[in-house]
């Protein structure tokens, strides 16, 4: 499956887009925004959750994520550009979770495996969770929802030709993606508000992990067969994982593994 990758001039991570999204934007006058950047997120993740509740959807607040049932629904996203600030996210009608995952560069087959898996688990789309509005009705629902929320008056609107114009001179900033970036987060990919995966491999063999919450809820090694959730209930402390290990390992070994285990597990609550 081929999928063009197109870097922004506004930098940020690698985010999926197709056409079983509705892709929303706000861009405003930094003097208009909320002084601290990440009350921007407000802007969109306030109207879109009531949009959802009036269709019957239960969807709370993760972080800059939004879930259904436990699952992420959606994500956002929120950067400067010029004098103005731009916050976006969209809704997912569909998502495929097969062709994100072939699509996505995996270090190995493992990881593809384990990525399908907490594609399954942690994410959901509107068509998962009920039925899928027209485009039109979903535009509506959104700008009530938002003059509600945030007292603006939103009006439907076209661009001038002018504005199309700048559209086509800004799109010739699109360039295919060259080299390697830095990467959001290290040896791994996002899934959701707090759920990462990640492997990272070496002379030594190779380690896999799943975190959600600041724990290890899914460990695999080269170099040893262990139960994968051996660390879900254990303290993500050097120490701590070496116990962990020592009941299949000697006490070297143990510590050893422990350390480049944490060095590759992303443990943080979001990023």
């Amino acid at each position: 499956m081929e999928v063009p990758v197109l870097q922004r001039p506004l930098g940020g991570g690698t985010v999926w887009l197709d056409q079983d999204q509705c892709c929303l934007a706000v861009v405003a006058p930094l003097e208009l925004l909320p002084h601290r950047p990440a009350r921007w997120f407000d802007l969109l993740l306030e109207p879109m959750m009531q949009v959802y509740r009036e269709a019957g959807l239960q969807v709370v607040r993760a972080g800059r994520d939004l879930h259904c049932r436990g699952r992420k629904i959606a994500g956002s996203g929120a950067a400067t550009l010029g004098h103005a600030g731009v916050v976006a996210s969209s809704f997912m009608m569909e998502f495929p979770v097969t062709s994100f995952a072939r699509t996505l560069a995996s270090p190995s087959v493992g990881f593809e495996a384990w990525l399908k898996d907490a594609l399954e688990d942690h994410l959901t789309c509107w068509r998962r969770e009920g039925p899928v509005p027209a485009a039109a009705d979903l535009a509506g629902a959104l700008r009530r929802a938002s003059n509600a929320a945030l007292g603006w008056r939103w009006m439907q609107d076209r661009l001038t030709a002018q504005e199309l114009e700048a559209r086509r001179a800004w799109r010739e900033e699109l360039r295919p993606e060259a080299g390697e970036g830095a990467r959001l987060v290290p040896d791994g990919v996002k899934i959701s508000h707090g759920v990462y995966l990640t492997e990272r491999a070496d002379t030594w063999g190779w380690v896999r992990t799943l975190t959600r919450g600041g724990r290890i809820v899914r460990l695999a090694l080269s170099g040893a067969d262990v139960a994968q959730d051996l660390l879900a209930e254990v303290s993500p402390r050097p120490d701590d994982v070496a116990t962990a290990l020592a009941a299949g390992l000697d006490a070297e070994a143990a510590r050893a593994w422990a350390l480049r285990i944490l060095e590759c597990a992303h443990l943080e609550e979001d990023a």
